[in-house]
C-alpha cells in the first residue's frame, strides 16, 4: 500500500529520479540582490533530506547572517519588505504601514543583525519618553515584528528579536460615550433650515441610533435602504485618502455585513434629508451634499464645535458607536442582540470596560428607540 507522506518545508521530490532534495536559503546578496541558496540532491527519503537541511541551516546560519550583515534595516524594508507587503495587504493596511515606518526611523541606519532585544527595549523607552501612547507603541512593535519575521524567513537574521524582546503591555482605555440626555442637548443645536446643518444633523442622528462605523456610513447609497421594510443593508465601507482619492472596501469583518432595522424616527429624518438632497441634484450617496462621500474630518470638527457650544464633553465620531452600545444595554438588549446589530464578533470590542454592565432586569427593546429624543427646530447659527 502506498503511503502519502506529508510535505516537509524546504524538502522537495525529484519526480524524474524518484529522489529528494533540500534547499537552504541564506538570504540575499546585498550587492546583486540575488537569492543565496545551498542545494543538495540525491536523498532517498524525506527524513534524510530534512536531517541534512537542519544540520546545514544550523552550521551556516552564522555565516549567513555575517554575509548579510552590511544590509541596513532601511535598505531591507525599502528593497524587500514593503514591495512584498504591498502585494499581501489591502491598500488601507499598506498605507497604515507606510505611516508607521516613520516611527521606526530609530532603526533605519542600523544593520539588521544588530537589532538586538536590548536595542528594541531602548526604542520602547524613547517612545515612552516622547509620551507616545502605549497602545500606539504596541502597534508599532507589532509592525516591527512582522518586518523582522520576514527578514528571518529570508535568512537575513537568525531570529526575530522583536519576539524575544516582547511587546509593551497595551492598556485598554476607558470607552467614552454620550448618554441619551447628552445627545438630546447636542442634537438640538443644528439649524435644520440650512442644508449643511441638516446633513450633519442626519449624520449624527444616524450614527447614534445605528452604531455604524464611519466608513460604513460613508459608503451608504440610497439603494442600500428600504423605507418600506424599514432596514438598511451594511455590506461595504470606504477608505478615504483625501477628497479626490477614495475607494470602496470590504467591511471590517464578515460579521459586519448585516441588515440593520431602523426605528420610525430615524426613517422620518432620512426621508426628510432625501427630499432636501434631491433639491441639490441626483446624488447616490445618502450622506452627501456634493456628490462625494462625506469626509470624516468634517464630521469630527462639527461634532466638537457643537458639543463645546452647549458644554457637552467632546467625543470622537467613533464614540457615537459606543454611545449606541451603551443605549442598547440600558434598554435591556442582550449581548447577542448588541453584537449582531454592531457587526462585532465580540461585544467587549465595543464596550471595553463597560461590557460587564448589564442593567437588570433585561427587557424587550423592539421599537424602544422611537420617541427617545424629541427635537425642536433650532435657528442656531453654529456651522
Amino acid at each position: 500500500m502506498w503511503q502519502i507522506l506529508p510535505k516537509i518545508s524546504h524538502v522537495y521530490k525529484d519526480k524524474g529520479r524518484g529522489t529528494y532534495y533540500a534547499v537552504v536559503s541564506l538570504g540575499f546578496d546585498d550587492v546583486t540582490g540575488k537569492r543565496i541558496q545551498k542545494k543538495k540532491t540525491g536523498f532517498t527519503s524525506q527524513v534524510e533530506a530534512q536531517k541534512w537541511y537542519d544540520w546545514t541551516k544550523a552550521d551556516l546560519s552564522k555565516s549567513s547572517v555575517q554575509m548579510n550583515s552590511t544590509m541596513s534595516f532601511k535598505t531591507f524594508v525599502d528593497r524587500y519588505f514593503m514591495p512584498d507587503y504591498k502585494t499581501r495587504t489591502k491598500s488601507q493596511t499598506y498605507d497604515v504601514g507606510v505611516a508607521r515606518l516613520k516611527r521606526l526611523n530609530y532603526f533605519f541606519d542600523r544593520k539588521l543583525n544588530s537589532i538586538s532585544p536590548i536595542v528594541i527595549q531602548d526604542w520602547h523607552n524613547c517612545l515612552i519618553e516622547e509620551n507616545v501612547s502605549m497602545s500606539y507603541i504596541y502597534s508599532l512593535h507589532q509592525f516591527l515584528q512582522i518586518i523582522l519575521s520576514f527578514a528571518e524567513k529570508l535568512g537575513l537574521v537568525s531570529r526575530n528579536n522583536a519576539k524575544v524582546a516582547g511587546n509593551v503591555k497595551r492598556s485598554r482605555g476607558k470607552v467614552d460615550f454620550w448618554t441619551i440626555e447628552e445627545f438630546t442637548i447636542f442634537i438640538q443645536t443644528f439649524n435644520q433650515k440650512r442644508v449643511n446643518e441638516r446633513l450633519m444633523f442626519t449624520v449624527y442622528w444616524f450614527l447614534f441610533f445605528t452604531g455604524l462605523r464611519i466608513g460604513e456610513l460613508q459608503a451608504l447609497t440610497w439603494k442600500d435602504i428600504d423605507f418600506e421594510d424599514k432596514w438598511v443593508y451594511i455590506h461595504k465601507s470606504i477608505y478615504y485618502r483625501n477628497r479626490k482619492n477614495w475607494e470602496f472596501t470590504d467591511t471590517k469583518t464578515q460579521s459586519s455585513v448585516r441588515k440593520l432595522y431602523l426605528d420610525d424616527d430615524t426613517l422620518k429624518y432620512m426621508r426628510e434629508w432625501k427630499e432636501v438632497q434631491e433639491q441639490i441634484g441626483k446624488i447616490d450617496f445618502i450622506f452627501s451634499d456634493n456628490g462625494l462621500p462625506i469626509v470624516k474630518n468634517r464630521v469630527n470638527k462639527m461634532l466638537i464645535r457643537h458639543a463645546v457650544r452647549v458644554n457637552i464633553k467632546p467625543i470622537r465620531v467613533h464614540d457615537l458607536r459606543h454611545s449606541h452600545a451603551s443605549l442598547m444595554l440600558q434598554l435591556g438588549m442582550n449581548d447577542l442582540e448588541i453584537k449582531n446589530r454592531l457587526g462585532h464578533s465580540h461585544i467587549s470590542n465595543t464596550l471595553g470596560e463597560n461590557s460587564h454592565y448589564k442593567p437588570k432586569p433585561m427587557r424587550s427593546v423592539a421599537d424602544k428607540f422611537n420617541g427617545l429624543v424629541k427635537v425642536s427646530v433650532s435657528d442656531s447659527e453654529i456651522s
